[in-house]
């Protein structure tokens, strides 16, 4: 059975805890610099509470979406060979490899056409 040395252990120990400080230390940054007053009328503005409200909802849906749908196609596409399999796989491999603000602008002109134009 494999076995770290202490030299490799202390390593790997110390490579995690740079990563950890690495991204708390922004995060940490940001929320001690923040007035908070300003969190807490912004909290309440209805626009904000509208905007929170509608992006839990469309991950509700998406995640019943998924689960409805993409559990039986993930286990159809794992357990079967057919034709159009790797054209499928490609399709929903798709949005993974679009860039996200590449995908809104073509959803923005699909959805608003004359004002992009």
């Amino acid at each position: 059975m494999w076995t770290q040395s202490r030299r490799e252990k202390r390593f790997l120990a110390g490579i995690g805890a740079f990563i950890i400080v690495y991204v708390l230390l922004p995060l940490l940054t940001m929320f001690l610099g923040a007035d908070w007053n300003l969190v807490v009328k912004t909290a309440k503005d209805p626009a904000v509470l509208d905007a929170l409200w509608r992006s839990l909802w469309t991950a509700a849906a998406a995640t019943g979406f998924i689960a409805f749908f993409g559990t039986p196609l993930a286990y159809v596409l794992a357990r079967h060979t057919f034709r159009w399999k790797a054209t499928i796989e490609a399709v929903i491999d798709l949005p993974i490899m679009v860039f996200h603000t590449v995908a809104g602008i073509a959803v923005l002109m699909r959805v608003v056409p004359s004002s992009m134009g």
